[in-house]
C-alpha cells in the first residue's frame, strides 16, 4: 500500500489528515508565490503611472515603496519556508512531513473497493419503468 512512501515518513505525519492539511498549505504557498508577485507588479505599475502624472504627491511614493516591499515578501516568504523545511528535513518530524506531504496525502487515493459478499449487484431503482416519464 505504501510503496513509494516510507513508514517513518507516515509516522512523522501522524495521520493522513495532517498530510492533507500540509499539502493544501504547500499548494497555497506555491500559489501565493506565483500570483502574489504578479498582482504586486500590477500595483507597482499603477503606482508608478500615478507618480509619473503627479510627481509631487507623497502618498504615491509611499504606495510605490509598499508595492516593492510586498513584491519582495510575496516571493520570498514561500521560498524561505520551503528552504527551511528542506534543510531541517532530518531534524524534526514536521519538516519531514512537509516535504513529503503530497505523497502521504495521495495514499488514500490508491485504495480500491473490496466486496464483502458474493451477491449480485442490484439497481437502486426497483422498478425503472415508474421513473422514465416525468
Amino acid at each position: 500500500m505504501t510503496g513509494t512512501v516510507s513508514k517513518d515518513i507516515i509516522e512523522a505525519c501522524g495521520n493522513i489528515g495532517i498530510a492533507n492539511i500540509l499539502s493544501i498549505a504547500k499548494t497555497v504557498l506555491n500559489l501565493i508565490q506565483i500570483v502574489g508577485p504578479i498582482l504586486s507588479i500590477v500595483a507597482l505599475a499603477i503606482c508608478f503611472a500615478k507618480l509619473i502624472t503627479n510627481p509631487d504627491e507623497k502618498k504615491y511614493k509611499a504606495g510605490l515603496k509598499n508595492s516593492l516591499i510586498a513584491l519582495v515578501l510575496l516571493f520570498m516568504i514561500p521560498f524561505l519556508v520551503n528552504l527551511t523545511m528542506s534543510l531541517a528535513d532530518s531534524s524534526f518530524d514536521l519538516a519531514k512531513c512537509w516535504n513529503n506531504a503530497e505523497q502521504v496525502a495521495s495514499i488514500g487515493d490508491e485504495s480500491t473497493y473490496v466486496e464483502t459478499d458474493d451477491r449480485d449487484k442490484q439497481s437502486i431503482i426497483t422498478n425503472p419503468e415508474d421513473y422514465d416519464t416525468p
